[in-house]
Parts: structure tokens; sequence; C-alpha cells
């Protein structure tokens, strides 16, 4: 093969090289991306997972809280204090924050 030839040949074969190279690399990169989604939609999962008991916790509380206030036997002069009486207020204002930071979370 004469010089020019060989010459033409080498870079040809550096210039489909690159390209191969760069469709490789932007393989990984794609392979590198996805799996980086798929871990933070794992560690988003097991987040709310992890505050469903504190979420399940509160919900109880404000379900007995409206049981009360729901109970037509009550009078309204009557409903705070039995409310509060087997529901503490602070209990019952945290349970409301919570219920309504991990319900806005999903």
């Amino acid at each position: 093969m004469p010089l020019e030839r060989r010459i033409g040949t080498l870079l040809a074969f550096a210039y489909v090289w690159q390209v191969v190279a760069t469709d490789d690399v932007i393989d990984l990169l794609d392979l590198l991306i996805r799996d980086l989604l798929v871990f933070s939609k794992r560690k988003g999962l097991k987040e709310r997972l992890r505050t469903l008991k504190d979420l399940d916790a509160a919900a109880l509380l404000l379900s007995e809280a409206c049981q009360v206030l729901l109970d037509p036997n009550y009078t309204d002069p009557l409903v705070r204090p039995a409310v509060f009486e087997q529901v503490d207020p602070e209990d019952l204002a945290q349970a409301v924050t919570t219920v309504n930071q991990l319900a806005f979370l999903g």
C-alpha cells in the first residue's frame, strides 16, 4: 500500500473509532443516569414508607378527636373541653401538622 493510502486508511480508522467511542460513552452515561434515577426513586419510596408510621399515629389521634367533635350528644359549649379532655391540645396541633406535612410529601 502506498504511503498516502496508508495514512488515509489510518485517518479513516481513527475517525470511525472516535465516533464508536463517543457512542459508547453516551451509552454508558445513559446507563449511569438511569441507575441514578432508579436509586433516587427507591430512596424516596423508602423515606415515604418510613413516614407512614408517623402519619398513621397522627391520623388515629385526629380520628379520636374528630369522633368527639362529631358526636351529637355534645353541645357546643362542651365540645372543646370534651376533646381536650381526651386529647392534649398540643398533641392535637402536632398531629395536624404531621398529617399536613406527610400527606403532601407523596
